[in-house]
């Protein structure tokens, strides 16, 4: 159910995109036959499982949205182009749905895959809602773009608060290489030591960094009472298997719902003892229910 709430997230956000557009210019909408969203993900890479759920919720939003009639006369229309998860692509996906579309607003997904487009919105006024960067302050860069997904400086300190409780003197730092990373990292430092709790430099590695070998070996040296492990989807599944076929026997403390990205099926359920995640609220009943409905 966990999975479902980016789910949930997509709708909100294309229902406060609605909320916009009867706000906004009536000729810019109404010049068209429909309003044009385009969905800039990543449907293949490492982000594929997170943007599959994207975009079911926002097809069920539309389809229910046009149901009733569309906005201001119009049917809402999806217009889905994928970034292979990589910023350059996200670049070419946003240039594409502007000029060749003719959108009159965008969806984004992750940190990495918005912070490179954020000059096209804000020279072509688009906006542009979010459903999953984490980045602290990363909407504070355009005053077109707008997220529902919070900034993920606050499941860090609900982290910290735990590794506090437990009482944790010492912990060790291991991401992956990214935006969204650096500043869970740095949120991480920051609050940890406000509680007095020594926080070591971080170890980074590429996302597709494929043997940790190494890595797990010089954690295991640094004796550290936890592991504040921000590392995006896919390299966290392979990871997570190689730490604990390797033994490394620490807490680890992970900022994202790892339910959402299907970790629990992806890897051995005795390697993920003593991995410790954030939640954020579950998907309301109704949803659940015609998301059931919709796609089994």
């Amino acid at each position: 159910m966990k999975k479902i709430i980016w789910i949930v997230i997509v709708i909100v956000i294309v229902l406060v995109i609605i909320g916009v557009s009867r706000r906004s210019d009536q000729k810019m909408v109404t010049s068209t036959t429909s309003v044009k969203i385009g969905m800039n993900l990543g449907l293949t890479g490492f982000g594929a499982s997170w943007s599959e759920n994207a975009v079911k919720g926002a097809q069920l939003a539309v389809k229910e949205i046009n149901e009733k009639g569309g906005v201001l006369g119009k049917n809402l229309e999806l217009i889905i182009d994928d970034n292979h998860t990589t910023s350059k692509d996200a670049i070419t996906v946003a240039s594409k749905h502007i000029s060749v579309d003719k959108v009159q607003f965008m969806l984004t997904g992750w940190s990495d895959e918005v912070n490179p487009i954020i000059p096209l919105l804000n020279q072509y006024k688009i906006v542009t809602g979010n459903f999953s960067a984490g980045e602290t302050a990363i909407t504070k860069k355009s005053a077109y773009l707008f997220r529902t997904w919070p900034a993920d400086r606050i499941a860090v300190q609900a982290l910290v608060t735990y590794a506090k409780e437990k009482g944790y003197k010492k912990v060790a730092m291991v991401q992956s290489i990214g935006s969204w990373e650096n500043t869970l990292v740095a949120s991480f430092k920051e609050l940890a030591t406000q509680q007095e709790i020594i926080v070591l430099d971080s170890v980074s590695f590429t996302s597709d960094t494929q043997d940790f070998k190494t890595i797990i070996s010089k954690l295991k040296n640094e004796k550290a009472d936890a592991l504040f492990a921000p590392i995006t989807s896919g390299p966290v599944e392979r990871f997570l298997r190689q730490q604990g076929e390797l033994g490394l026997g620490l807490p680890i403390l992970y900022p994202v719902d790892v339910t959402g990205i299907g970790v629990p099926e992806k890897v051995p359920p005795r390697f993920l003892k003593g991995l410790v995640f954030a939640i954020y609220a579950a998907s309301k009943e109704d949803f659940v229910n015609a998301y059931t409905k919709e796609y089994g």
